[in-house]
Formats: structure tokens, sequence, C-alpha cells
């Protein structure tokens, strides 16, 4: 008896078997990497969750000030005497640096440097007394 259902399933299990197309294995490298880019993207949302939650919190016990946390990609409204001030980071871009300025003097003050305009770049380490 057990050789009689035993026969029947083991032909239709090849037969199935069978029907399976190299394409399967296309499909299967195909979902793979979707898995993949899902969980990269679930990863990512949870760290920017958890990071949501940290600035909630910190701005929750802040009222004179705001808390922006990068990860969290998301603006902080802050209440002020002039009105509501929407905050939010952006990425900063690093501009090439000029060693020796075209125009003579820079024209933004650098605390760093007491206010001194004659800055020429990052490679001059020259403090404002030493001048």
């Amino acid at each position: 008896m057990i050789r009689m259902v035993w026969a029947p399933a083991a032909l239709s299990l090849a037969l199935l078997s069978g029907c399976s197309t190299p394409a399967t294995n296309l499909q299967v490298k195909q979902l793979h990497q979707e898995v993949s880019q899902l969980n990269q993207q679930m990863q990512h949302l949870t760290t920017q969750a958890s990071a949501l939650e940290i600035q909630g919190q910190l701005n929750s016990h802040s009222a004179n000030c705001a808390w922006l946390v990068p990860q969290a990609n998301t603006p902080v409204a802050l209440q002020t005497q002039l009105g509501t001030l929407r905050l939010t980071l952006s990425p900063v871009i690093a501009e090439p640096v000029d060693r020796e300025p075209r125009h003579g003097r820079s024209t933004v003050a650098c605390p760093a440097c007491d206010g001194d305009l004659g800055r020429t770049g990052p490679g001059d380490r020259q403090t404002a007394q030493q001048r």
C-alpha cells in the first residue's frame, strides 16, 4: 500500500520539479536584491525614527532653544518673540579653498582669528596677535 501511494507522489514531485526553469534562478536573485534594498531602507528608517524620538525628547524639555539631531532629518519649530521659527539642517558642501586670495583680503570675519579678515585659508596658522 505504501508503495502505491509513494510512487505517484514521487512521480508528481519529479514532474513539478521539472517545471522549474532557469528564469526562476534569475527571479530568486532579483528577489534577494529587493529584500536587501528593503532591509537597508528599513535600517535607515529605524535609525531616523530613533533620532526623531531623541530629538522630540530633547525639545520637549527645552523652552528657549531647539535641538536638531541630524539623523532625524526633521525640522523643529521654535517659538520666539518674533514668531515661530522653523529650523532645519542641510548638508554642508565643501568649496575649494584658495590658498592665495585673488582679491586681497577675505570679506568674512572669522571669530577664531579675532575678527581679522586677512586669513588666507586653513593652512594659515598665524593668530591675529602674531600678525
